[in-house]
């Protein structure tokens, strides 16, 4: 699952530790939870104590409306910001409404009462918002619209369950999961299946390692299938995977259960498993009689494997070195890594083979596309070290635009 992790609970230390109350009532469920529920886990990843029983004047407080869905930035960003008052941006006739407010502890419960009462009214009131003495806030100044963790730029919500259907709400939620630099397959082909079997796992309590268990199944399936010579069932096995592949993710952001674990689980899985395809399909081909190339689809074998591995190193050394990812730079870079030699676009190269009845064929088209890929990262990663050393910084271009 790879996630942009929240700001921990240390973050938030002993007494300042916000209070979080959440006022009024929703029926609505949301990824199979309560909105309640909902809103728990994220402040409570933030650095919140949900409050069981009642918030008093001496700890800083958080009063949200139950029946606000936010985006994790806003979780995040009004957890550590004290005396803030949280507001829709402005309709078309100036109107805003109350959303949640971040009450610094001052032994006052006159101001904490005004607080609640504000943000269960929901309407935003000029006069108790200057007695309060708040920043008032919009979505758009209190989030942050640049994900550096899912490699895009995207607009802060704060959306009403009263307002919006919760189908309506999971999809932009999901759509904002979501990573903006990826492969075609994961960009073009996997958000409609993924959000519905995101949906249907989460309304079952299914967990995300779960989901991930069950990706690495499928990876010793296609393994097994490719090197035996059942080349279209392995490419099915594989695409299955990739999808609960996609799914795990998207499942962990949006029931709020990433983990550490989680995290390491998924993306060892994922950095491990394609050369080992890339092998298998290779014995496959030995073990039937498409291996009319002979040595070629050896040294094939060989250029795929350590292609795969010398890319993989070079974006470690850019991240090393730059402290972002190579596909992040710039735009070309992150059109590039729509195709780049990794296991989706692979996978889609041995298809094209195996559909054609020349698996060998898609092998060598691999191995081509594998060298042309590791030039490209190559020339890139030189020409980002030349830059720095002619005193140019070395930034994404999505934060840059942000800026």
């Amino acid at each position: 699952m790879t996630v942009e992790e929240p700001q921990s609970r240390d973050a938030v230390e002993g007494n300042s530790k916000p209070v979080l109350r959440i006022v009024g009532d929703c029926k609505q469920r949301i990824w199979g939870l309560t909105p309640k529920e909902h809103l728990a886990r994220g402040f409570s990843r933030s650095g919140a104590e949900v409050d069981t029983k009642r918030a008093k004047p001496d700890r800083a407080v958080l009063v949200v409306g139950a029946e606000w869905v936010l985006h994790p930035s806003l979780v995040r960003n009004l957890t550590t910001s004290p005396n803030v008052l949280l507001v829709t941006e402005p309709t078309a006739n100036g109107q805003r409404k109350v959303v949640a407010i971040h009450l610094e502890a001052e032994g006052d419960a006159r101001r904490f009462e005004l607080a609640h009462a504000l943000v269960t009214k929901g309407a935003f009131d000029d006069t108790s918002a200057e007695a309060l003495g708040l920043r008032i806030l919009c979505p758009s100044e209190l989030g942050s619209a640049y994900n550096k963790g899912l490699r895009k730029r995207e607009v802060p919500y704060a959306i009403s369950l009263n307002e919006m259907s919760a189908r309506g709400i999971e999809k932009k939620m999901f759509t904002q999961s979501y990573k903006g630099v990826t492969d075609f397959v994961t960009k073009w082909f996997w958000p409609i299946p993924a959000l519905r079997v995101t949906r249907w796992a989460a309304n079952r309590g299914i967990k995300p390692n779960t989901v991930t268990t069950g990706s690495l199944i499928l990876v010793i399936a296609t393994t097994y299938l490719f090197a035996k010579g059942y080349f279209m069932s392995g490419i099915m096995t594989a695409w299955l995977m990739a999808l609960l592949d996609t799914v795990d993710g998207k499942l962990a952001r949006v029931t709020m259960t990433y983990s550490q674990w989680g995290d390491i689980y998924d993306h060892g899985i994922d950095h491990i498993h394609p050369p080992f395809w890339w092998v298998a399909w290779w014995i496959g081909l030995g073990a039937t009689q498409y291996d009319q190339f002979g040595p070629w689809l050896e040294t094939a074998m060989v250029i795929i494997v350590a292609g795969y591995l010398a890319c993989r190193v070079i974006e470690g050394i850019f991240v090393f070195s730059f402290s972002i990812q190579i596909h992040m730079w710039q735009s070309v870079d992150s059109v590039f890594r729509l195709f780049s030699a990794r296991r989706n676009p692979n996978v889609a190269l041995l298809m094209i083979g195996a559909l054609i009845a020349r698996p060998d064929i898609g092998f060598l088209m691999l191995a081509v596309w594998s060298v042309i890929t590791f030039i490209f990262h190559a020339v890139r990663l030189i020409q980002a070290l030349v830059m720095r050393a002619r005193g140019h910084s070395i930034t994404s271009w999505l934060a840059e635009a942000q800026a």
